[in-house]
C-alpha cells in the first residue's frame, strides 16, 4: 500500500489517465509528445487537474529560477539597464505591458493572456507574471480539458541594474517556441529602451 506524500512534496501537477484499450502505459516524466507517440492507435482520455503552484521563493533567494541544460522548454536571459534600478522596474513593467492582450500570431502564442501575480520590483526586484495559451489547440484539449496550459515568466532586477529573466512552461518538455517567441518580443522592446 503505498503511503501519501508529505504536504511539501505534493506535487503541482496531477494526471489522471484513463485508458479505453488498456493497452497503453504512461510514464509522468514523459513529454506529451511521447505519449502520444506511444499512445498510437489506442483510444485514450486524459484530465490534467493544475493546482497553483507554491510561491516563489525567488525574491528572498535573489534568483529567478533557471533553465535545465538543454531545456525546450524554459528561456533565460540577463540584461544589464541603462537606467537605475527604480527606472528598471518601471521600463520592464513597460515592455512587458506592451505585450499584446490577444498574444502573438493571431492568438496562437499566449492567446489566453496574461497577468502580473507578483510584484516586488519596488522592494526585492522581483516580478512574476502568468501567461496562458488559449486552450483551444489539440494538446490542450486532449491532456488539460481545453484547459489552458499556463507559463512563467520571472524577472528579478539586482540594485546595480542587472535583470534576470527566465520564461517557462510549468508542464511538458517542450513548449514548440512559445517562450522563445515571449522573450523575444520583451528583450525587442527593452533593447529599444537602451538596455544590453
Amino acid at each position: 500500500q503505498p503511503q501519501p506524500l508529505p504536504h511539501a512534496m505534493k506535487p503541482s501537477l496531477v494526471v489522471l489517465i484513463s485508458l479505453l484499450s488498456g493497452a497503453v502505459g504512461y510514464n509522468m516524466a514523459s513529454s506529451r509528445r511521447a505519449f502520444l507517440a506511444n499512445a498510437g492507435g489506442a483510444a485514450a482520455a486524459a484530465s490534467v487537474v493544475l493546482s497553483s503552484p507554491s510561491p516563489s521563493l525567488a525574491a528572498s533567494a535573489g534568483v529567478v529560477k533557471s533553465c535545465k541544460s538543454g531545456s525546450q522548454n524554459c528561456v533565460s536571459r540577463s540584461f544589464q539597464a541603462a537606467a537605475s534600478k527604480d527606472k528598471a522596474a518601471e521600463q520592464l513593467l513597460s515592455a512587458v505591458n506592451s505585450y499584446p492582450s490577444s498574444g502573438l500570431e493571431d492568438g496562437k502564442v499566449d492567446g489566453g493572456g496574461y497577468k502580473l501575480v507578483e510584484d516586488s520590483l519596488s522592494s526585492t526586484g522581483f516580478a512574476r507574471w502568468e501567461f496562458q495559451s488559449s486552450g483551444k489547440g489539440k494538446l490542450a484539449k486532449f491532456f488539460n480539458g481545453g484547459k489552458p496550459f499556463t507559463d512563467d515568466l520571472e524577472v528579478l532586477i539586482s540594485d546595480s541594474g542587472r535583470v534576470d529573466l527566465t520564461s517557462s512552461s510549468r508542464v511538458g518538455d517542450s513548449d514548440f517556441g512559445v517562450n522563445a517567441k515571449r522573450v523575444a518580443y520583451i528583450e525587442a522592446a527593452l533593447r529599444e529602451k537602451g538596455w544590453k
